[in-house]
């Protein structure tokens, strides 16, 4: 291995471990937020690996677009949405909390959050105002996400659908 490629290697595994680590700190606080009474380290198993595929799995897909879609860049909705796809498929978060509402279905649940984050910054930054939706909103999508097939593409369209509904449109 040259020079070059060891460095070029180890910028793209510290750009992948602090993309997976600020993936972990999110969850850390949907956990906070939604499981007050969950203990992290007792009753939740992270896979820090699967993380780290998600990043690399959105970024291939990121370079995908960029390629044969001639875009410069992809939309902070197609991220949010490729992100929330890759939590639904490799589900890197259990709970051993089984009497947690949220133990068979955190990935879903935590797949929406990041999606509606992410359309709540944007309303944020567009100065557009964000209604967080109603419980069974988010029931009937995490449904969706645990019982149903749903590709990249439908849940793209899916979060962008979302976005428009706020009056917010993608910045590619």
């Amino acid at each position: 291995m040259t020079e070059y490629s060891e460095n070029k290697y180890r910028e793209d595994l510290e750009k992948v471990n602090k993309i997976a680590n600020e993936l972990y700190r999110e969850f850390q606080h949907f956990i906070s937020i939604n499981e007050p009474k969950v203990i992290e380290d007792e009753d939740v198993i992270v896979s820090k690996t699967s993380l780290a595929e998600i990043v690399l799995r959105v970024d291939k897909r990121k370079s995908y677009y960029v390629f044969f879609h001639n875009l410069e860049h992809i939309s902070e909705f197609k991220e949010a949405a490729l992100y929330a796809f890759w939590v639904i498929k490799l589900k890197p978060f259990k709970m051993l909390n089984t009497s947690s509402q949220l133990a068979d279905t955190i990935n879903e649940y935590f797949a929406i959050h990041l999606i509606l984050l992410t359309i709540k910054e944007c309303c944020s930054q567009k100065k557009k105002i964000y209604i967080h939706p109603c419980k069974s909103f988010i029931e009937n999508a995490v449904y969706s996400f645990t019982f149903q097939d749903i590709s990249k593409e439908a849940l793209i369209l899916f979060v962008e659908t979302l976005a428009f509904a706020y009056d917010i449109y993608p910045t590619e």
